[in-house]
């Protein structure tokens, strides 16, 4: 029996479905499965849409007919700044804190531009602002981290935006990078551009590798032809999480037409073990097992720069796009309480 697609509704209960079409386990609630159907519906996990007549890949773009396009809705930049301070109760600073000392956490919250919020009673969340290469805000997204740096998932998953929970009418979001306001800086218009997925990868993998600019798309279906307009003719290597390599080596297609080069990493594919896979982590989760020193070191170049400038040990040679990869450690036998990040998709 067909049905007509306008009859189709999403089921709110995520979690009733056990395992998503493509596979994959659902108790995180990335598969929303259509009303009367249990294999039937989106996943954000494969970012496939499992139709009762079939399946087939959701468009980056879908046509809209009769309506007229709206403008971007932004949140003005004084509630940004304003969010910007009491640390001392943010749980995720507090956790950069204690792994990079307070000087770098510091900077990190203002060169990333992250806030605090009293969301969910005071509890210590965070906010990832959404800056775009203009400098306009386009909305936060809140959320909370455990003292250990992993998401706060239970009894529900700690995450929402400034403009949901303000209950902003009619507000228009168009979501950026997260650090697209970092593109336009001076001091970045000559540096190669790595894309992750969360933004906790692109602050973290930031301390480890300064010389080049980490920027995160917010989920493995956020890298959309929409948001990477703005990296024309800039040198990009993407770097996926476990298990989505093959989807973001197909969206380098359209980056390459637009980049001056971009380069795909299956680091990750290619040097985690089976149980490390199942658990689905980034590159945050490898980098923060090792202390910042294994990867930079004094800069020999003068007696009086030598606590102000760093170079890699791995890397003696400037950094050039052709030569990058991720260096080739060993990893830990055993990965000390990683969690893989989930990007949140409105």
């Amino acid at each position: 029996m067909e049905i007509a697609l306008e009859k189709l509704e999403f089921n709110r209960n995520r979690k009733c479905i056990t395992l998503c079409p493509c596979g994959k386990d659902n108790s995180d609630g990335k598969f929303v499965p259509y009303i009367g159907f249990e294999n039937k519906g989106y996943c954000h996990s494969c970012g496939e849409t499992f139709l009762p007549f079939g399946k087939f890949t959701m468009p980056e773009q879908l046509p809209v007919y009769g309506t007229k396009s709206c403008e971007v809705s932004f949140i003005k930049e004084e509630i940004a700044l304003q969010s910007m301070s009491k640390y001392s109760r943010n749980t995720f600073y507090l956790w950069l804190v204690e792994l990079f000392g307070e000087n770098t956490a510091i900077d990190l919250c203002k060169r990333y531009r992250i806030g605090s919020s009293n969301h969910w009673d005071n509890r210590g969340a965070n906010i990832f602002w959404y800056c775009d290469s203009k400098g306009m805000y386009h909305s936060g997204k809140i959320m909370l981290y455990g003292k250990n740096g992993r998401r706060v998932k239970k009894p529900f998953d700690h995450c929402n935006w400034v403009h949901s929970v303000s209950k902003l009418s009619n507000f228009k979001f168009i979501q950026c990078f997260y650090g697209e306001h970092l593109l336009s800086m001076p001091e970045n218009l000559d540096k190669s551009i790595i894309i992750v997925e969360s933004e906790k990868t692109a602050i973290v993998a930031s301390v480890y590798f300064p010389d080049v600019l980490w920027i995160a798309c917010g989920g493995a279906t956020g890298l959309t032809e929409n948001k990477c307009s703005v990296l024309k003719g800039r040198n990009v290597v993407l770097y996926p999480d476990i298990g989505k390599f093959e989807l973001w080596n197909g969206k380098a297609e359209y980056l390459r037409k637009i980049c001056a080069s971009v380069k795909v990493s299956d680091y990750l594919e290619r040097q985690a073990s089976e149980e490390d896979k199942q658990g689905g982590f980034d590159i945050a989760d490898y980098l923060i097992q090792f202390p910042v020193s294994n990867f930079i070191a004094s800069n020999k170049k003068s007696e009086e720069q030598s606590n102000l400038s760093i170079e890699r040990t791995y890397s003696p040679e400037p950094f050039s796009m052709e030569s990058f990869s991720f260096p080739e450690f060993e990893l830990p036998k055993k990965f000390k309480c990683y969690e893989k990040y989930e990007g949140v998709v409105l």
